[in-house]
């Protein structure tokens, strides 16, 4: 049985002065599908953007590199994800936060979801079993406690 996973954002809002690189930005995306990118306007007229793929997302990969080359791929497992958060904040709206979810399972192996919050100047990352793991320790009361979560 294979991994199978899912990835999403929510809706956000760019800097509109950037509308034009953000959108040029988005197609620099890879992973182990196309990403699709989401555009709605909400009753004001506010554009917002979301994308998602089917699998993993890799990061932004490097326009200097052969599209899909082995150098590529591995350049992007390196600083893919990183060069995707910074461009990312850089293109934020103030005020307003990209949620990359994530999504995914073996079977019943293992099943795993995480989630990264990008804003203007922070970056957070969670991983749900460990967050799990983490608050039954504590409703517990034993900062020791471990458990297997996978096959």
């Amino acid at each position: 049985m294979n991994y199978t996973s899912n990835t999403r954002t929510n809706y956000f809002r760019v800097i509109p002065e950037k509308e034009q690189e953000f959108l040029a930005f988005m197609k620099t995306l890879r992973g182990e599908d196309h990403v699709s990118l989401f555009d709605i306007k909400n009753k004001e007229g506010e554009q917002f953007y979301g994308f998602g793929l089917y699998g993993c997302l890799g990061g932004a990969a490097d326009p200097a590199l052969e599209d899909d080359s082995d150098e590529m791929w591995d350049e992007l497992q390196e600083k893919g994800w990183k060069r995707m958060e910074d461009k990312l904040q850089e293109f934020l709206l103030p005020g307003d936060a990209v949620i990359i979810e994530h999504a995914g399972n073996e079977g019943l192996r293992y099943v795993s979801a995480n989630y990264t919050i990008i804003t203007k100047d922070k970056v957070l990352f969670k991983d749900m079993t460990a967050s799990a793991i983490d608050d039954a320790a504590q409703m517990l009361g034993d900062p020791d406690f471990q458990t297997r979560c996978e096959y």
